[in-house]
């Protein structure tokens, strides 16, 4: 049984097909053999009956019994075994098959057999080995039950009985000699490739869940350009005699033997856990019931427009998780083939659209449309797939809106990316600057295209080597060796820079954006709930507020930066003002530069981002209302809990039944025994995993669904956006032309890297050994 080294490996059940041209010692080193192997098959011929009146005799019938036993069939139906004596009924009983000896101990008759198909029993001994017919060996067999017993006590002390009994053991025994040697070099094979294969899935898991490649330019043990695949057996055979031993045997012998090692294995390998995991994140979805589905859209580095497809679901421990699905190519994007593209995805996994309880997108116009976005289209199929915008990218956008909203905000991101493209053009511009740089102060940076909360980075390099910026321009605005192009942009950024008004807008949005940050990053984590974000936006509100009624603070922290007294409204010539004929003079009123920049831009900027933060916020406040009774159940009164519960209620009148309102009730007063008198609140991802640990579901079944479809609900798509890292490390510019099916395969192995080191490696071996046996019987 010869196979080619890149060609599918041929595997019997749990035991593996091994090459004809060696076998293996104890020891588990390779050693040659002249013969070829053959694998036995231990399952029963389908020639042999379990019925002995079906058995036509002949030799594989003898050998087969003598070899794998006889089966008695006593746990059967005997009712065909019915004898009529007269007025009496009689049938075969399952105390025939035992003999009871004369000092009370029971015996089994082991070669006593039963046949359902004719009512009788049989001397399977004297069946396949007596020269005397009778009775328990004829083709009708034996069923005189009124005079059994007696009869079969007579049988089994006959001479010939015994005899074929000792023929049977004799023939058992000579045969179990020759299969046992082979069964055991079977064994020691099929464990000796099971030990190859389990460092070979090893080795896969490792190089899939970090995203590396596994080719190289060559597929040559030993050769520094094999790729990571063989690079790394390499690398653990020099401490595995076991790899190093099978990698000398078997590592280049070319075509027409059987290895492991080759590209086609661990291939279907990567496949074979990738199927897995697809298995293993249904069953839990549909063992939640109620899932939240998240897709997002980029393009490759083929420019292929790749969709990530995530979905959402409750774990029997009680924590929500988001677990990557794949990604679907061109789909397109318009609203009706995205929605067509989940629809078909969910029916494909088995998932029903109607247990579909929150859908998250960004805030593109095609996905969250009111009317005819995606978000609308699937409502409209199951109105309880509540819509909840993303709610890191609406933060973005709060900020972005807010940057755009007056002149001098404007300006100074420009000026931050205007600064960062000149010093990075060239080397000397930047060697100037590192010069000029305190020790651990951070260079400048560049800002972020799609993430704000990165800009304060930006900022903050701005904000603390702001005297050496300033130095290192003044010097190259002063160098008369540079070109007067590159002294010109020098003294620009620097006048640009050198303002009361850029040193205020350093402080103020290195602040707004520094905890933009850190909400923003609070905000990514897969287990964020609506709750969190809801207190998340009202707690930047909050500070922005602050931030409106502390200008003069702000002020005066930008003066002491930037040693600069006077704004440039007050610097620059005044436009001399004629009054009208009717103006009194009085009523002119000449604005200072600090009432100007407070007026026109501090106050624009706070109230902008105030008011973007209140509108985005109602998207999440909304649905948060319908459950936010449950975080202070122990603190609100019976009519409180009775009137939250019913809204809660009529809003999800088909999962929740009436119960909920004296489970609530109930919870209140439980929760007020189990938590200290000033805690108020309780957050639903808290409470929803205490239900598991104290075993509270079957208390409380209607308030624990209520808590399910609260956390079903995705607050963000982030899973999707760190699914396009991993879509950018596996399909790299070294890989364009990688198949979709390995693209979907690798990105999950990656992503779900968890998953993958919980899989054990016995059981894809196992599934492996299935997909390739071919049978070969021993006659």
């Amino acid at each position: 049984m010869h196979s080619d080294v890149n060609k599918d490996v041929e595997m019997h059940d749990d035991s593996i097909q091994t090459p004809s041209t060696s076998s293996v010692s104890k020891s588990g080193e390779a050693k040659s053999s002249s013969e070829p192997v053959v694998e036995v098959d231990m399952c029963t011929p389908a020639s042999v009956s379990g019925d002995p009146a079906m058995w036509v005799i002949n030799e594989e019938i003898r050998d087969h019994i003598a070899l794998h036993g006889i089966q008695q069939n006593t746990s059967v139906d005997f009712s065909k075994s019915k004898r009529v004596y007269g007025d009496n009924v009689r049938f075969c009983t399952e105390d025939l098959f035992k003999r009871k000896m004369k000092n009370g101990e029971l015996q089994k008759r082991s070669w006593l057999v039963y046949s359902e198909n004719n009512g009788s029993i049989y001397c399977v001994p004297c069946l396949l080995f007596g020269d005397q017919l009778n009775a328990f060996s004829s083709s009708s067999g034996f069923n005189d039950w009124k005079n059994a017993a007696g009869r079969i006590h007579k049988h089994e002390s006959s001479q010939h009985h015994r005899s074929s009994v000792v023929a049977l053991k004799v023939r058992g025994s000579a045969k179990g000699r020759i299969d046992r040697l082979m069964v055991e070099q079977m064994e020691e094979e099929r464990q000796y490739w099971r030990n190859v294969l389990k460092r070979v899935c090893a080795t896969v898991k490792t190089l899939a869940t970090r995203g590396l490649p596994f080719r190289g330019t060559d597929e040559e043990l030993g050769s520094l350009h094999n790729g990571n695949y063989l690079g790394l057996l390499e690398l653990v055979s020099e401490f595995d005699p076991f790899l190093l031993q099978h990698l000398k045997e078997y590592g280049n012998v070319g075509s027409g033997h059987t290895s492991y090692l080759s590209k086609t294995v661990y291939e279907e390998i990567i496949k074979l856990i990738s199927d897995a995991l697809i298995t293993q994140i249904v069953s839990e979805a549909k063992i939640a019931k109620y899932y939240g589905i998240s897709v997002d859209s980029t393009p490759d580095i083929s420019h292929v427009d790749q969709l990530t497809f995530i979905l959402r679901y409750i774990r029997p421990d009680g924590i929500a998780v988001e677990r990557f699905m794949g990604f679907i190519a061109n789909v397109g994007h318009k609203s009706q083939q995205i929605a067509d593209i989940i629809l078909s995805t969910l029916e494909k996994y088995g998932l029903d659209i109607k247990d579909c309880r929150g859908q998250s997108y960004d805030n593109a116009s095609n996905m969250s449309g009111a009317y005819s976005g995606v978000q609308a289209r699937i409502k409209n199929i199951n109105p309880l797939a509540q819509y909840v915008p993303c709610a890191a990218h609406s933060l973005n956008l709060v900020a972005s809106v807010a940057a755009e909203c007056c002149q001098e905000s404007s300006t100074f991101f420009s000026s931050l990316q205007l600064l960062y493209n000149f010093f990075t053009a060239s080397t000397n511009r930047w060697s100037v600057l590192m010069s000029c740089l305190s020790p651990g102060t951070p260079v400048v940076k560049s800002l972020s295209q799609t993430r704000w909360s990165a800009r304060q980075d930006a900022c903050q390099a701005l904000r603390e080597g702001w005297v050496d910026i300033l130095k290192a321009l003044e010097q190259i605005a002063d160098n008369v060796e540079e070109k007067k192009k590159t002294r010109n942009e020098a003294e620009s950024i620097f006048n640009l820079l050198n303002r009361l008004e850029t040193a205020i807008m350093t402080n103020v949005w290195g602040i707004i954006l520094k905890r933009f940050k850190v909400v923003s990053m609070k905000l990514q984590s897969v287990h964020i709930d609506l709750g969190t974000v809801v207190q998340m936006y009202s707690s930047l509100a909050e500070l922005i507020r602050k931030l409106r009624d502390n200008f003069e603070h702000y002020e005066q922290l930008s003066k002491a930066m930037c040693e600069i007294e006077e704004y440039q409204h007050d610097i620059k010539r005044k436009k001399k003002h004629n009054p009208r004929f009717d103006e009194r003079k009085e009523s002119y009123v000449i604005e200072t530069g600090k009432d100007f920049f407070r007026i026109n831009t501090f106050n624009v900027l706070m109230d902008e981002i105030l008011v973007e933060l209140g509108r985005r916020s109602e998207s999440y406040t909304a649905l948060f209302d319908c459950f936010s009774f449950l975080e202070k159940v122990h603190n609100l009164t019976l009519p409180e809990i009775s009137t939250s519960a019913a809204n809660l209620l009529k809003y999800f009148n088909d999962d929740l039944e009436d119960d909920i309102t004296e489970e609530c009730i109930q919870l209140s007063g439980y929760l007020k025994c189990l938590m200290e008198p000033e805690c108020k609140t309780i957050p639903l991802s808290r409470l929803c995993k205490l239900f598991h640990e104290e075993d509270l579901i079957d208390l409380y079944p209607n308030v624990h669904i209520a808590l399910r479809l609260f956390l079903t609900s995705p607050a963000t798509n982030c899973s999707g956006e760190r699914s396009f890292s991993t879509l950018r490390r596996v399909k790299n510019y070294l890989r364009g032309s990688m198949a979709q099916e390995r693209l979907n395969a690798l990105s999950l192995l990656a992503i779900e890297g968890e998953l993958v080191k919980n899989l054990g490696c016995e059981d894809i071996i196992d599934t492996f050994a299935e997909q390739k046996s071919r049978r070969k019987h021993m006659l």
